[in-house]
């Protein structure tokens, strides 16, 4: 009876253990692709900003400090499951009118 009770309690411990794997699998998995999806939406705001830029005639760094002070980099955020299916180019012509819509004066 011992014995088939050591089985027994083999069997629980092993089923637990294969369970934490699973999770751990899924807990890797799903920081992965939270990390991924962080990449590509910081290189998503990275060409915003450069093209912005060029399209305005100012430096990558005022460019920023331009749209984070007039809510640009928020709506990015706040937008970028619609707008990163747009071209870059539609992407600075929006950023342009919030921007415009909060104070901005760049055109």
């Amino acid at each position: 009876m011992l014995v088939r009770g050591k089985t027994l309690l083999n069997n629980f411990i092993f089923r637990i253990a294969v369970e934490i794997l699973r999770n751990l699998d899924l807990l890797i998995f799903l920081q992965y692709t939270l990390y991924m999806t962080s990449i590509k939406r910081l290189y998503y705001y990275v060409m915003c900003v450069s093209a912005f830029s060029m399209s305005k005639n100012l430096d990558q760094k005022d460019a920023y400090n331009y749209l984070e002070k007039y809510k640009g980099i928020d709506f990015l955020d706040e937008c970028y499951d619609a707008e990163h299916c747009l071209s870059i180019d539609n992407a600075v012509d929006d950023l342009t009118v919030i921007c415009k819509n909060n104070g901005g004066s760049v055109s």
